[in-house]
């Protein structure tokens, strides 16, 4: 039962995922031209699901008039405008409610995120790796083996790209008639078909948005970010697929079919082998073990962990999340002093900063603090660090720091 309530209450990916496919097939059917409240509905939904999702919206808009500009086809601008309005009102009731409970018209998590942004350089590979994650299992990679995976790439572009050129030239002189053959009968299908044409422009540019958007901040990435480009991603392969089979021979056919059975073996592997979930069995495990050392009085009320979702679930509430994406506190020390927030919340008991240490000059953990773990009654265990808070105020200078922020800070009224 508890896992079936976590999973009905974090449905955001999949639920983008449902929008996305009933916006593209509302758009296919007829009789829902003229249905704008549907649009307006599915907007609304999608927006409130994820507020980026009016990106979405945005390239419809601008696929719709592109439509009416080139196929002089305007059947689509309503419906169009139907979504994008669906999800600006989605957009607004979301900034509505964090102003009211917080204070701040953009969400912890995007805030934090955007103190994030200004530390990290961009990079188009991680947002390209998470949607490739979406037919491929790839197994995610650390801090160190990201940065060294971009130096390589890099350099591999810089000296293949030559090479690659040089292939792609001669493969392309080599095919010219076929290739020629296959982008004339592309474009008359598309031009017989607007709202094809339209759902194939708006793929095209939500894919391209999402990425510029994911590579100036690419910390944090996770892999439900490519909830917003799978539909698309889907679909352009659809079309592809659909186009290329009518024009090409059996060759064609054994490569596709090759290629959706290496995809397929490769999700049953991952979906079947329970190891793929290690990080998640051990973050529930270490919730659990909070759990029972507060139950049992041997650990705080209150114990600071970062990427605390799942263990925080677990833990029954006693746990404080501390990389900052649900708690608005983190920004105001990041990147400088996040042990202060340790000082002036009282918090005995703590494990890292995650994302947020990452960006932040190296904290020394070992001049303030001292390993500690607990280990339940039914095995689980969870290691952390007992503070010193006069200590991390005396390094760090909190009490000055916190009175320099204040007097930052405009008074009310």
């Amino acid at each position: 039962m508890r896992f079936l309530l976590s999973q009905g209450a974090l449905p955001r990916a999949h639920l983008c995922i449902a929008v996305s496919t009933l916006i593209y097939i509302c758009f296919l059917v007829e009789k829902f031209e003229q249905a704008i409240l549907c649009f307006v509905l599915l907007g609304l939904i999608g927006s409130l699901a994820r507020t980026d999702f009016i990106g979405i919206a945005v390239a419809l808009l601008v696929a719709a008039y592109f439509t009416k500009l080139y196929l002089n086809d305007n059947r689509v601008i309503k419906s169009s405008w139907g979504v994008i309005g669906g999800a600006l009102l989605g957009f607004i009731l979301i900034g509505l409610h964090n102003y009211l409970i917080a204070d701040d018209w953009l969400s912890t998590s995007a805030r934090m995120k955007q103190h994030w942004g200004t530390a990290t350089p961009i990079n188009p590979f991680a947002p390209l790796f998470q949607f490739l994650r979406s037919f491929l299992y790839i197994a995610p990679l650390t801090g160190e083996e990201r940065v060294e995976l971009r130096q390589q790439l890099l350099s591999a572009a810089l000296y293949a790209s030559p090479v690659f050129l040089i292939v792609a030239g001669t493969i392309v002189c080599l095919l010219r008639n076929r290739l020629i053959l296959l982008l004339n009968d592309a474009y008359r299908r598309l031009e017989n078909q607007p709202k094809i044409f339209c759902l194939f422009l708006t793929a095209i540019f939500t894919i391209c948005g999402y990425l510029a958007i994911y590579s100036i901040n690419t910390m944090g990435m996770q892999s439900w970010y490519s909830a917003h480009v799978f539909v698309p991603m889907v679909f352009l392969l659809m079309l592809f697929v659909h186009i290329v089979a009518a024009t090409s021979t059996r060759w064609f056919l054994i490569i596709f079919t090759a290629c959706s059975v290496i995809v397929v073996t490769n999700l049953l592997i991952f979906f079947t082998t329970s190891a793929t979930y290690y990080h998640q069995t051990w973050m529930r495990d270490i919730g659990l073990a909070v759990a029972d050392g507060v139950m049992q009085g041997k650990l705080p009320t209150h114990v600071g962990i970062s990427d605390a979702g799942i263990a925080g679930y677990y833990s029954d509430g006693h746990i404080v999340n501390l990389d900052g994406l649900v708690n608005l506190d983190i920004a105001k020390y990041f990147p400088n002093h996040l042990p202060c927030y340790f000082y002036e919340s009282n918090l005995s008991l703590a494990g890292g900063f995650g994302t947020s240490e990452m960006l932040s000059p190296k904290i020394d953990w070992n001049s303030f603090s001292d390993a500690f773990s607990y280990r339940s009654q039914t095995g689980e265990s969870v290691g952390l660090r007992k503070l010193n808070l006069e200590k991390i105020n005396a390094i760090y200078h909190c009490d000055e720091f916190v009175t320099a922020m204040k007097n930052s800070t405009p008074e009310e009224g």
